[in-house]
């Protein structure tokens, strides 16, 4: 089944906010149709399988909130305020989601939170070297050994 583009993201964005409230353990296919008040097997004519339904959501709202942080950041009056708009971004959605949630991306994406903390450590470090922080050494350490504990 082909949904037009507005509608596949309307059901990706209500997708999403069941995955943040029940975690994708807890997400079923009968659970999805039934909460969108679809069939499921409309549902299966859209999405191949679970999993197929949980890539394409996630990908689809990583996209949405890395565009909306991009905003935010380009539309500060400079760095700092831009870092600290896109930190309330942040802090918003955390507070709105299922602990349910963190726990199945820990045990399905291991590898991309480790990538996500040298993310984080290569921006602090980039910033630093071109001046937009004023980190001294030291302190970017310890952020490196937040941001990098095994």
């Amino acid at each position: 089944m082909r949904l037009e583009t507005e509608a596949y993201h309307k059901l990706l964005s209500m997708i999403f906010q069941l995955i943040l409230e029940r975690g994708i353990k807890g997400l079923t296919m009968d659970s999805v149709a039934s909460s969108l008040s679809i069939s499921k097997r409309t549902l299966y004519e859209i999405f191949d399988s679970k999993s197929d339904m949980i890539v394409k959501t996630m990908s689809h709202m990583n996209e949405k909130r890395h565009k909306v942080a991009k905003e935010a950041y380009l539309s500060a009056p400079n760095s700092l305020i831009g870092i600290l708009r896109i930190f309330f971004i942040q802090r918003e959605f955390i507070c709105n989601v299922n602990v349910n949630f963190f726990r199945d991306m820990d045990q399905i994406s291991h590898d991309v939170r480790e990538l996500r903390r040298e993310c984080c450590v290569m921006i602090l470090t980039s910033r630093c070297s071109l001046g937009f922080l004023r980190f001294r050494w030291s302190r970017l350490s310890v952020w490196r050994s937040i941001f990098l504990r095994r």
